[in-house]
């Protein structure tokens, strides 16, 4: 799914930081082919994944801030630093580890089970995408006689496993950076402790469709002109499409008490799907991962040092 970055559409007298970024960007593009690799990412997705941070920030202020960090860095090297840093965090809050066993994975808090409860309510006990009745909902008599059932998971925009990181101050900056200064979302007035599990940061989605959207393979759209909580299904292939409705309107039978997803929080998850898939790196961390899942025992002469990097960050 990756492309070549488009040419240089920001208004160099409106957005004369943004512009002159950009065209860092697309020179990198051009010269990829000569410029010497730092970090793990290619020279190519470096400059592609900077590049569609700016033309995919879902708020200005986090454009400029891409923008600025961009401006900072003096050569190619620092360049690449930037991208591979801002790759790591974008696997920290959306690539984290989730296949944990019983044992190390903590129990699953009151006010999750409760808001996961609220959410289906919220949702008509029914997966937000598909339109598939919870099978358990309907074995519990919530909803009559549906056609067709599907076992569902309350899907955090962001997920635990990103707010556990809030406690450790190091790891906790990493976090904001990405939530903050790219997506104008603070963790710690909005998503610290149990606040993660708000209904503003759940959908109720079948598993398979969890997955996908957990890996950014599948994201929420909404037009400059579409109506309120209407937003378009897409996704990194057509096939995770298939049998999807073009359009979906989440709705709620009480707005004070079962608020609808954050369109912001959904508005961050597709800018980060969208700078993933159109610059390579979300085909190059869904190998890592892929590697990572199919690996029992790293090689010992250094060849597995990509997936232990990767591994650590994706646990830490």
């Amino acid at each position: 799914m990756a492309v070549p970055l488009p040419l240089n559409t920001f208004n160099l007298a409106t957005q004369p930081d943004v512009y002159e970024a950009y065209d860092r960007c697309l020179d990198l593009e051009r010269r990829e082919s000569v410029v010497e690799q730092w970090g793990y990412l290619t020279v190519l997705i470096c400059a592609r994944f900077l590049g569609q941070m700016l033309r995919q920030a879902p708020v200005e202020p986090g454009r400029q801030n891409v923008a600025a960090d961009i401006l900072e860095q003096t050569d190619d090297e620092k360049l690449q630093c930037l991208a591979n840093y801002y790759k790591d965090l974008f696997l920290r809050v959306f690539y984290q580890q989730k296949d944990l066993d019983s044992s190390s994975r903590p129990p699953t808090p009151e006010s999750q089970a409760n808001e996961k409860d609220k959410a289906l309510e919220r949702d008509g006990y029914r997966c937000v995408m598909t339109g598939k009745i919870d099978w358990k909902s309907h074995e519990n008599i919530f909803v009559p006689d549906p056609q067709v059932t599907t076992i569902t998971k309350a899907a955090h925009i962001f997920d635990w496993s990103s707010n556990q990181q809030l406690g450790d101050e190091e790891k906790t900056q990493c976090t904001a950076v990405v939530l903050q200064r790219f997506g104008g979302i603070s963790t710690v007035k909005e998503l610290s402790g149990p606040d993660i599990h708000r209904l503003e940061n759940i959908l109720t989605l079948g598993l398979d469709f969890h997955i996908l959207f957990d890996r950014l393979a599948i994201w929420l759209e909404r037009a400059d002109d579409a109506p309120p909580n209407v937003y378009r299904p897409a996704a990194v292939a057509a096939g995770c499409l298939r049998g999807l409705p073009l359009s979906v309107k989440f709705i709620t039978p009480d707005p004070i008490n079962l608020p609808l997803p954050d369109p912001r929080y959904l508005a961050f998850h597709t800018a980060c799907a969208k700078v993933a898939h159109l610059s390579g790196a979300g085909e190059y961390i869904d190998n890592v991962l892929w590697d990572l899942e199919d690996t029992r025992v790293l090689a010992s002469n250094g060849d597995s040092a990509d997936l232990l990097y990767h591994a650590l960050v994706r646990s830490t």
